[in-house]
């Protein structure tokens, strides 16, 4: 509803007015004044959405009701249509503009001509006050956008400041652009806005620096280490470079980079201690290893003074068992890896040996030897080499028996997450009557050791003997 407000002091006119301005289109609510101090007072009462103002009041003109209404910030936005009689001079008119008057009408008016005047005047302020307030909440969400924007500039300079980084921008040129607080003080505030990496640097580092400059560009992003010297202290930093383009096509490279010197040279200590340390286990292995030949060379000398046959071959059997223990503590001193045995190499190894200790000189004994890159650890290692050397010492000593050539196979296989074993020989085959339960030394080891990996043993006895084993290797594996 719009609000209009009739100022005059003849009372005609003001009814007359107020009934054609109830033929407007719209629902307005009328107020009417007889005098100039009577309008101010309705004026700041109803705040009215139009004045109707007469010139000639009886105690001040509606010049002066005019100039104190557009004084007032509160009200200067309300539009005034001065009502001027038909003897009004031209200087009239100019001083009712001057004093803030909108528009005038002359007395006597048409009624069609007033309605339009009237019309056109609402339209208009009701047009000004969208703007108005529209231009009132642009202008606040400007004020929220740049409070925002500050913060924004705050928040980003004080992570600057405090990101323990180098954090940069470089133009096409190679020049910096902007270098952060720590990129500062780690070069002892230099100025570096608008130098080159080789007015700073070596040639050799500025050459780096720019070479990953162009690959940043060309793939937009890389990572790099790089030594740097700065006066008598090195510097390692990890680089982390990026291509920024803006939406003219112009190209820079930002760059974050990390001093690791301190990182680095933890690493470096970490890595030394852990070659000594690689070095006194590789010791340990070859004493072990060492000590375990004079035992075995012991329990030979040893076994030279016994005539009796059978316990000179019981004192050999341990012979051969030590150096299967040693030879696997050799290995490993002589692997890169000290946790881990080459299968392979240690089977064929183990063979050999076993082969010149049992074999007679008119037996020729080949080997087919068939096992997967499986390395094992030392506690599996260990009994399974003792298994190996059981079997096979059974098979040169009695598997041949009359023969002049035989065949010893022995294959690893992983089957999921066990190993698989296969320890066989083509020879005369291995008495019925005996199994692993029997009282024999060699078999008590077989089964025993079986247990201790948490596996299971079968032997078949078809053309020749052969050991299956099966075991599950251990999680690290």
């Amino acid at each position: 509803m719009c609000k209009i407000l009739v100022i005059d002091d003849d009372r005609e006119i003001r009814e007359l007015v107020k009934e054609l301005l109830m033929e407007l289109p719209y629902q307005v609510e009328i107020a009417l004044a007889e005098t100039g101090y009577e309008g101010l007072e309705k004026i700041r009462k109803i705040l009215p959405d139009l004045i109707l103002l007469d010139i000639y009041l009886p105690d001040i003109d509606g010049l002066s009701v005019c100039r104190q209404l557009k004084q007032d910030a509160s009200l200067k936005n309300i539009p005034v249509l001065m009502m001027t009689g038909v003897n009004t001079d031209h200087d009239w008119l100019k001083s009712a503009l001057k004093a803030g008057a909108e528009s005038f009408v002359n007395k006597p008016f048409h009624p069609h001509y007033l309605l339009a005047q009237v019309n056109t005047m609402l339209r208009l302020k009701q047009a000004e006050d969208r703007l108005r307030n529209q231009n009132l909440l642009l202008e606040q969400r400007l004020m929220e956008r740049s409070q925002e924007l500050v913060e924004s500039e705050q928040l980003f300079f004080s992570f600057m400041h405090e990101i323990q980084a180098l954090v940069y921008i470089k133009n096409a040129e190679g020049k910096y652009l902007f270098i952060n607080t720590y990129f500062k003080k780690l070069f002892q505030n230099r100025q570096w806005v608008g130098i080159r990496d080789e007015d700073i640097f070596s040639p050799d580092e500025a050459a780096l620096m720019s070479r990953y400059d162009d690959i940043a560009k060309e793939t937009g992003s890389c990572i790099y280490e790089q030594t740097l010297t700065l006066g008598d202290k090195a510097v390692i930093i990890e680089n982390h470079k990026f291509r920024i383009q803006r939406s003219n096509g112009e190209v820079f490279v930002g760059g974050v980079a990390f001093d690791i010197t301190q990182r680095r040279n933890a690493q470096d200590l970490v890595e030394s201690s852990l070659r000594e340390k690689e070095i006194l286990l590789k010791e340990v292995h070859h004493r072990v290893k060492n000590n375990m030949q004079v035992i075995s060379s012991l329990l030979r000398m040893q076994s030279t003074f016994i005539k009796n046959d059978t316990d000179r071959q019981l004192f050999i059997d341990s012979f051969n068992r030590i150096r299967s223990m040693a030879l696997i503590h050799e290995r490993l001193y002589k692997n890169d890896n000290l946790s881990q045995i080459d299968l392979d190499i240690y089977v064929r190894q183990l063979l050999q040996q076993l082969g010149a200790m049992y074999i007679r000189a008119d037996l020729q004994v080949a080997a087919e030897i068939d096992i997967e890159d499986i390395p094992l650890d030392l506690d599996t290692a260990i009994p399974l080499g003792l298994i190996i050397n059981e079997i096979v010492s059974n098979a040169y000593k009695y598997a041949f028996e009359g023969r002049v050539r035989g065949l010893i196979t022995i294959s690893m296989k992983r089957q999921e997450n066990c190993l698989e074993v296969k320890i066989g020989d083509d020879g005369i085959g291995l008495d019925p009557s005996l199994t692993l339960d029997d009282g024999n030394l060699g078999f008590q080891l077989i089964s025993s050791l079986t247990a201790q990996l948490h596996g299971k043993i079968t032997i078949s006895r078809d053309n020749g003997t052969i050991f299956t084993l099966r075991f599950c290797l251990p999680q690290s594996e």
